[in-house]
């Protein structure tokens, strides 16, 4: 299904006049001309997703959106995705405000950007090496887990994307809810990339999947920045690329360890409204009741708490500072994204006790 075919349908099932004078850039594989695909202003207008809300996380998020959404722009012209996404990062990692304007030009006479073309795959980044000094690396086959251990990393994260697949409303819209089976991503397959997004953060609900989304940074109108979109879609949306990213290079990853994430809950948590004993070596150490940890036997009297584990996954320690998070298969990690217990011998609850009463080691 096209998209003239998908808005005449919605038209029909919605009493809604859409306009349908939409265009889709064209690309070849792996030399990508990152064009723009022109979306309907009325379809925008229905929203057909959500921005990011820092007081309202989906779960566990992975990266800094709060900092990198300041560094939104939008794109001057339809072919300018790839020039308004190096903005951003150049921005971000300079600290200094970018004509978009002078950058397009300059990347034009570097043969970096082609009026009616736009940037090939080839040629991102090299706006963001030369201002910044950082270099950026771009291969295909890129999966959610390595832009996780990027964003970690806090490099700076761009993939390759069809943007039809990409602005298709969501089931949160009110498009994806009064049509669902209209915006099916599978109704594109074979859709060819053209159009390219910062990547600034995760959102992941280790027990419920479905609630988990990436968030991004598109130039394609006023609504992309820090738009929230399901983890399935992107997936369908990056696959038309074949898994291009092109990410910084600013920090060494061997220095890291690697960040374990998924999709799928592989982890008994075991939350639940029980009180419960630790014990390390045999001898006693803690206890919780619900999701709040303490010192001492449960039933013993004196116990100090100590924190408590959050319905958003993050650890918190008795003044309430996020000192920690766990993810989707039960390894805590520090608040820099290092492991810091890992989650094989335990549910994912008993290593965040053991982690927040200084039980490692």
């Amino acid at each position: 299904m096209n998209n003239d075919d998908l808005l005449n349908t919605l038209a029909n099932a919605l009493n809604i006049d859409f306009s349908t004078d939409q265009h889709s850039g064209s690309s070849s594989e792996n030399h990508n001309p990152w064009t723009q695909e022109v979306v309907n202003n009325d379809l925008h207008s229905l929203s057909p997703h959500h921005q990011f809300d820092p007081n309202h996380p989906h779960g566990i998020v992975i990266g800094n959106p709060i900092e990198e959404m300041n560094h939104w722009h939008q794109q001057i012209s339809n072919d300018a995705c790839g020039i308004a996404a190096q903005q951003n990062a150049i921005e971000h990692l300079n600290h200094q405000s970018f004509s978009q304007e002078q950058l397009l030009h300059h990347a034009q006479e570097q043969h970096w950007y082609s009026p009616n073309i736009g940037t090939s795959a080839d040629d991102f980044g090299k706006l963001i090496t030369e201002q910044t000094h950082v270099s950026v690396e771009h291969h295909y086959g890129g999966t959610l887990s390595e832009i996780a251990d990027k964003l970690n990393n806090h490099e700076e994260v761009f993939v390759g994307v069809n943007s039809t697949i990409e602005w298709l409303p969501d089931h949160n819209s009110l498009l994806g809810q009064t049509a669902p089976d209209l915006f099916d991503p599978r109704h594109y397959q074979g859709a060819e990339a053209n159009h390219i997004v910062q990547l600034i953060g995760l959102e992941i609900d280790p027990l419920n999947p479905d609630n988990s989304y990436v968030i991004v940074n598109d130039s394609l109108s006023p609504d992309g920045k820090a738009m929230e979109i399901p983890v399935a879609q992107f997936e369908a949306a990056m696959n038309a690329s074949d898994g291009y990213i092109a990410t910084t290079e600013i920090h060494d990853s061997s220095q890291h360890q690697d960040h374990e994430m998924t999709f799928r809950g592989c982890d008994d948590y075991g939350f639940d409204g029980d009180r419960k004993n630790f014990y390390v070596d045999g001898h006693l150490r803690g206890h919780c009741e619900g999701r709040k940890l303490y010192t001492g036997n449960y039933y013993s009297a004196g116990n100090t708490y100590k924190g408590r584990v959050g319905t958003d996954m993050n650890i918190y320690d008795v003044n309430d500072v996020k000192v920690g998070y766990l993810d989707s298969c039960g390894h805590v990690h520090k608040n820099d994204g290092t492991i810091a217990v890992k989650g094989s011998n335990h549910s994912g609850f008993a290593n965040a006790a053991y982690y927040l009463l200084d039980l490692v080691g």
